[in-house]
């Protein structure tokens, strides 16, 4: 009895303990050059990523650096950290979350976009226009 009872048991953690290891994207995320971190969080039922750290987050002048970049004269004195540029994520299997955007505060310009978790466990967030064959896939390294 007691052996039935403990197989019983972890018959059904299996599915927890596989659950658990699902790679996810939420986190803090290094970009290439090392120049900042993203970090991701839900945001209901999407994702959206916001600039957790900046290697340089102040001009020469020592103000904190701005989205000067952006189309909209409006917003070009908000500042960097903490500046939401990706959102409208929504998952569409275990790797992969598509629908969303990325902006790009070097140019001030919205890409759309798709992420994806890797088997190494970089993250791979895919910026485009129009098509995404003609995009351009960045990879992030999660930051401990």
């Amino acid at each position: 009895m007691k052996t039935m009872l403990l197989a019983a048991l972890m018959f059904a953690l299996v599915p927890l303990a596989a659950l658990a290891q699902q790679p996810a994207p939420t986190g803090v995320w290094l970009y290439p050059n090392k120049r900042f971190e993203v970090a991701i969080v839900p945001c209901g039922d999407q994702l959206c990523g916001t600039i957790a750290w900046l290697k340089a987050p102040e001009d020469a002048k020592g103000a904190p650096r701005v989205d000067c970049w952006n189309a909209d004269p409006a917003l070009r004195a908000r500042p960097l950290l903490g500046l939401v540029v990706l959102q409208g994520l929504h998952q569409v299997d275990d790797h992969t979350w598509e629908g969303g955007t990325i902006y790009n505060p070097d140019d001030g310009s919205h890409y759309s976009a798709i992420v994806s978790i890797a088997g190494d466990g970089t993250l791979h967030v895919h910026a485009y226009v129009l098509l995404a064959i003609l995009g351009k896939t960045i990879v992030f390294t999660r930051v401990s």
